[in-house]
C-alpha cells in the first residue's frame, strides 16, 4: 500500500483511534471528494480530548495515510483505499440470517427463490431442490438492504461484475491478470441438486496477484459476454435489470479439453445464438436461427444438454 511495507502498515492502523481519525476523515466529504478538515475539527469529530495523544496519532498516520495541507488533514490515496474497506467491512463478521423471499420462482420447482447469510457470504437459491445460484462476499453496502428482492439483486449484481472483469482477464481489486482454467468439476459449486450433471462445465478464475477466485458453470460463463448480452436484448430481455436465465435457456457442448473448446447454444423464443467458446472464454458468434426446427426441439421437451437458467448446480461461487 503506497510502498509501505505490509508489516508495518498493519501496525500502524492497529489501533482504534488512528482508524477512528481515517473514518473522520472520510466520512468528511461530500458526493465526488474526500473532504479536509482542520486539527481542532478532526479531533472533535474523533473525540479524543487530550491533545498530546490526538497529536501522538495524527502523526503517526500523516505520510503514509494522512497528508497535512494549507486548509488542514486529509487522506492520501493508501488512506482512502482503508477507508473504503473500513466502511466495506470486509474484516468484520457477516452474521447469519434468516431467509428473505424473492420475487423469482425456481426454474426447476417453481418455489420463490430466497437469499440469506452464511459463512460470511450471501446466498441466493431455491429452499426446496437445493441450487443455489449465488455464494459470494457482498460488503456492507449491499447487506444493508432488508427486502429480499433488492437483496438478491445487489448479490447478482456485484457477483456478475466481478465475474466479467475476470473473464475478461482483469482482477476487480488488485488489476492483477487472471488466469482461466476451464475443467468439469461441480464440486466446487453450491448447492446439489437432484439433477447435477457431473459432466457439466465449470470454469475456475484466480487472480495471479491477490489470488482472488471464482468458479462458474455454463450459465455463468455466458451470463455477461457482449454478444449473449445484445443477443437477449433483441429479444426483450436485458440482463442488467433481470436475470436472463429466468427466461432464456442454454446449452453447452465441449468439443475438446485440451486445448478447452465449447460450441454454445443460447435459446430466447424461437431463435438460438450459436457460438464456439474458447479456452480463454472468448467466443465467436457463429450464427443466429430459428424456425421450425428449434420449436420441434423445443416441443420434445429440449435436447442438446439444454437447460434453463442454473438448474443443474450454482452458477457462481466465490471466495
Amino acid at each position: 500500500m503506497g510502498g509501505v511495507d505490509p508489516t508495518s502498515t498493519f501496525s500502524l492502523l492497529g489501533n482504534r483511534d488512528r482508524l477512528r481519525i481515517v473514518l473522520a476523515l472520510g466520512d468528511a466529504g461530500g458526493p465526488g471528494e474526500f473532504g479536509t478538515l482542520t486539527f481542532s475539527e478532526l479531533q472533535s469529530r474523533v473525540g479524543i480530548e487530550d491533545n498530546g495523544n490526538f497529536n501522538y496519532h495524527l502523526g503517526q498516520l500523516r505520510g503514509s495515510f494522512v497528508d497535512r495541507t494549507d486548509g488542514g488533514y486529509r487522506l492520501t490515496l493508501t488512506g482512502v483505499y482503508v477507508h473504503r474497506a473500513l466502511r466495506a467491512s470486509p474484516l468484520t463478521e457477516t452474521p447469519e440470517s434468516d431467509s428473505l423471499e424473492t420475487d423469482v420462482p425456481c426454474p426447476t420447482c417453481g418455489v420463490a427463490k430466497e437469499v440469506w447469510a452464511a459463512e460470511h457470504r450471501c446466498l441466493l437459491g431455491c429452499p426446496d431442490c437445493g441450487t443455489v445460484d449465488y455464494r459470494y462476499p457482498l460488503p456492507a453496502g449491499g447487506r444493508g438492504r432488508t427486502d429480499g428482492p433488492a437483496l438478491a439483486g445487489a448479490l447478482r449484481e456485484r457477483t456478475v461484475h466481478d465475474a466479467n472483469a475476470m473473464i475478461r482477464g482483469f482482477c476487480p481489486y488488485c488489476s492483477g491478470p487472471v488466469d482461466c482454467d476451464p475443467g468439469t468439476d461441480p464440486g466446487v459449486l453450491p448447492g446439489a441438486p437432484r439433477d447435477r450433471d457431473a459432466d457439466e462445465p465449470v470454469t475456475t478464475l484466480a487472480c495471479e496477484h491477490c489470488r482472488w477466485f471464482l468458479h462458474t458453470n455454463a450459465a455463468g460463463m455466458l451470463e455477461g459476454h457482449p454478444r449473449v448480452n445484445a443477443f437477449l436484448l433483441d429479444h426483450g430481455i436485458d440482463s442488467h435489470r433481470q436475470d436472463p436465465w429466468d427466461e432464456a435457456e442454454f446449452a453447452v457442448d465441449v468439443r475438446s479439453e485440451r486445448p478447452w473448446q465449447a460450441h454454445v447454444r443460447v435459446y430466447c423464443g424461437d431463435v438460438t445464438l450459436s457460438l464456439e467458446l474458447d479456452g480463454d472464454l472468448e467466443a465467436v458468434e457463429v450464427e443466429r436461427g430459428g424456425g421450425p426446427a428449434v420449436r420441434r426441439d423445443r416441443e420434445d421437451g429440449g435436447t442438446d444438454g439444454r437447460r434453463r437458467g442454473p438448474a443443474t448446480t450454482g452458477r457462481w461461487s466465490g471466495v
